[in-house]
């Protein structure tokens, strides 16, 4: 991965969205930088009925959360029991400020007693890794290691 910005990285799609992103705006996204729009919102919206869309996936977010105080610090951030997902399980969740604020959404799965993978779009790894230790959790960036198109 080449540094584009710094703290920021090119997808391994970059070269070719640089191509089409004909005004250059670009979006940080997770460490990933992505073409804000390439041009036309209103063609861009249209298009896919028309033809083919692909969208880089890159920028989507993985982050494992683990440790004795795993299911606790997912509970309380997402407002849902993780302790009633079972292991091998999923679902949907959303994470809220401690003013009860909507900070983002995703989905976590269950991969043991002390194990939790959320992905989202923006997995918010900053705010998350702020709490983790006083919940007794630990929390690693795992979204690197993948790029996919859709």
């Amino acid at each position: 991965m080449s540094n584009v910005y710094p703290g920021l990285y090119a997808s391994p799609f970059h070269v070719r969205t640089a191509e089409r992103n004909i005004y250059n705006e670009w979006i940080g996204r997770g460490i990933f930088t992505l073409p804000r729009h390439f041009g036309d919102a209103a063609y861009e919206a249209i298009a896919p009925r028309f033809s083919a869309a692909l969208a880089d996936l890159t920028s989507f977010g993985k982050m494992r959360i683990y440790g004795s105080g795993a299911a606790r610090l997912l509970s309380a951030s997402c407002k849902s029991d993780m302790n009633t997902l079972p292991s091998g399980q999923a679902r949907e969740i959303y994470w809220t400020n401690d003013g009860g604020g909507v900070r983002g959404n995703g989905t976590v799965a269950r991969f043991g007693e002390e194990n939790f993978v959320l992905e989202s779009f923006d997995t918010d790894i900053e705010w998350f890794s702020g709490v983790a230790e006083r919940f007794g959790a630990k929390v690693r960036n795992e979204h690197a290691k993948k790029s996919g198109l859709l």
